[in-house]
């Protein structure tokens, strides 16, 4: 068993892999970068998008970044939302992070 154990960790050694920092989109406050207040259940501003966004077959132009992780379209979350559902036909959302 050993001998599997130090095959795999020979393995992992030298086989790795890394993405230069140049392949990244620019970020960071001096790219425009905000960072949202802390606390609970808290969102961006609005945040416009170039050109539609299709989501369900209604195009918008804005979006929310919410603390929680969700990215909503017609409303920020400013409420306990326990669920990855949408709570009401007020909250359009994608929620990656879920």
């Amino acid at each position: 068993m050993w001998k599997v154990g130090s095959l795999l960790l020979l393995c992992l050694t030298f086989c790795s892999a890394k993405v230069d920092i140049s392949n990244f989109f620019p970020f960071g406050i001096q790219n425009g970068d905000q960072i949202l207040a802390a606390g609970d259940d808290t969102s961006s501003h609005r945040q416009y998008v170039n050109g539609d966004f299709p989501f369900f077959g209604v195009n918008t132009t804005n979006l929310y970044l919410n603390i929680n992780g969700a990215i909503s379209f017609l409303n920020p979350i400013r409420t306990y939302t326990p669920s990855c559902a949408p709570v009401s036909r007020n909250y359009s959302m994608i929620q990656p992070f879920w």
